[in-house]
């Protein structure tokens, strides 16, 4: 997994993305769809304690002309994965 994840980054891969969010939507219960990969991405950000309250969100790949994520929004990800060993290679 942490290969394929590598790969997206590395290649920007928007395909890649929505298919391992989708994955990781199964994995919580919730339907391989635009809106279970969002719920999936969601409870996972929560899990790092990142407010999504003010995150509007509608695909895993970002190529959603919807989807609006504040700079500090983006922040928190970024400061959740470097102070998180196993997300720290997502940088």
């Amino acid at each position: 997994m942490s290969e394929l994840v590598e790969r997206m980054l590395r290649e920007s891969d928007n395909q890649l993305a929505e298919s391992l969010a989708r994955l990781a939507a199964i994995g919580s219960g919730d339907p391989a769809s635009f809106t279970g990969a969002v719920l999936a991405m969601e409870d996972a950000a929560e899990l790092q304690d990142i407010d999504v309250a003010q995150m509007e969100v509608f695909d895993a790949s970002g190529l959603s002309r919807d989807n609006r994520v504040s700079a500090e929004g983006l922040a928190q990800v970024l400061m959740a994965a470097a102070a998180d060993p196993t997300l720290r290679p997502i940088l």
